[in-house]
C-alpha cells in the first residue's frame, strides 16, 4: 500500500484532542490539494502535468451519484453535503444524474427539478460538513484551488470560513445567481447582493471571469450575444455594472434561473500575475485543473 500522512500536531487519530488533520490520511507524496464541493459525476481533476503531488477532495452529497463517480489514482470522493455548518441535511434530487440536487428546494417548477420519472424530488438525508471543517482538515497541505457548485449553499458556505481561512486558497470558481433570481428557496446567493460586496472589499479577490449556466432572461439569445454580455463583467468594473443591477427595479427578489460561473484570484495573486512578477513557490500561475471549464484559459489577466 501507498504510504500515508496525516500532517503533524495533536495526538493520533485514535485519541481524543488531536486537530481535524489528524484524522484524514492522504498518500505522503500529497502536498497540494483541489478541492470541489458539489461534483457531480464529473469532479474537477488534476491537469496531467500537475504531478502526482496534487490530489482532488470531490464532495458529492448523493449517495448514488458519489458511488458511480469514475475512478482516479488523484481522485478522492467524500459522500457528504458541504455548507456553513456541519450536521445533518435533506437532500432533494433534481435533474440528470441529480446534477441538481440541493439542501434546499427548487424555487417553482421548471424543467431541471420537475420530471418524477426520473426521481426529481426525492429526498435522502446525507451528513453536512462545513466548508470550515473541510480546510481544517486540509491544515497540513496547500489548496490552490477550490469549485463550488452546491446549488445556493455556495455564498453562505464560503463566508463562513472567514477570511484568514478563505485566502488560503488563491483561485476560486464559485456558482452564483444574478438579477435577483433564486433557484432555491432560503439561500443568497446573488453576485451583487451577496457575492462581490464579500469577496472584492471583504475578502480582497478579483473576479476575474464570469460565464453564463444558465438563464431565463438569455435563454434563445444567440451564443455570441450571451458571451458579450458574460464579459462586460470583466471588461468594465462590476461594481458599475451592480449598481445598475441593483437599482433596477424589475430586480426584486422571485424565483427564476439566471446561474453563472464566477472565477476569482486572491488580489494579490492577480497582480503578481499581471506585473509578471514571482508567485510564491506553492501558488501556480493556474490552478492545476484539467478542464477549461474548470479553470479557462482566457480570462485575460
Amino acid at each position: 500500500d501507498e504510504p500515508t500522512s496525516s500532517g503533524g500536531g495533536g495526538g493520533g487519530g485514535g485519541q481524543s484532542g488531536g486537530s481535524h488533520a489528524d484524522l484524514l490520511r492522504l498518500p505522503a507524496r500529497v502536498t497540494s490539494v483541489l478541492l470541489n464541493v458539489g461534483s457531480s459525476l464529473h469532479p474537477a481533476l488534476p491537469a496531467e502535468d500537475a504531478g502526482p503531488a496534487v490530489l482532488t477532495l470531490a464532495f458529492e452529497a448523493v449517495p448514488a451519484v458519489a458511488a458511480r463517480i469514475p475512478a482516479h489514482a488523484q481522485l478522492r470522493v467524500v459522500a457528504a453535503a458541504v455548507a456553513a455548518r456541519d450536521g445533518l441535511g435533506t437532500m432533494t434530487a433534481y435533474n440528470t444524474d441529480g446534477m441538481s440536487s440541493s439542501l434546499g428546494r427548487a424555487a417553482k417548477p421548471a424543467f431541471w427539478n420537475a420530471n418524477a420519472s426520473r426521481g426529481d424530488g426525492a429526498e435522502v438525508v446525507v451528513p453536512v460538513l462545513s466548508l470550515r471543517t473541510v480546510l481544517d482538515a486540509l491544515a497540513h497541505v496547500a489548496i490552490p484551488y477550490l469549485k463550488t457548485d452546491i446549488q445556493g449553499a455556495d455564498f453562505a458556505a464560503v463566508r463562513s470560513v472567514g477570511v484568514a481561512k478563505l485566502r488560503r486558497i488563491p483561485y476560486l470558481l464559485t456558482e452564483v445567481w444574478l438579477h435577483n433570481e433564486q433557484s432555491y428557496v432560503g439561500f443568497a446567493n446573488d453576485l451583487c447582493r451577496d457575492w462581490l460586496p464579500y469577496m472584492r472589499d471583504v475578502a480582497g479577490y478579483v473576479l476575474a471571469h464570469l460565464h453564463v449556466v444558465e438563464s431565463d432572461d438569455l435563454r434563445g439569445r444567440p451564443a455570441e450575444d450571451v458571451e458579450a454580455w458574460a464579459q462586460r463583467w470583466t471588461r468594465d468594473d462590476p461594481r458599475d455594472l451592480c449598481a445598475a443591477d441593483l437599482a433596477d427595479a424589475r430586480h426584486t427578489r422571485r424565483a427564476g434561473l439566471f446561474e453563472a460561473d464566477v472565477y476569482w484570484i486572491r488580489n494579490d495573486t492577480h497582480a503578481a500575475i499581471r506585473s509578471g512578477g514571482p508567485l510564491p513557490e506553492e501558488i501556480p500561475p493556474r490552478p492545476p485543473v484539467a478542464s477549461e471549464h474548470d479553470w479557462p484559459l482566457f480570462y485575460g489577466v
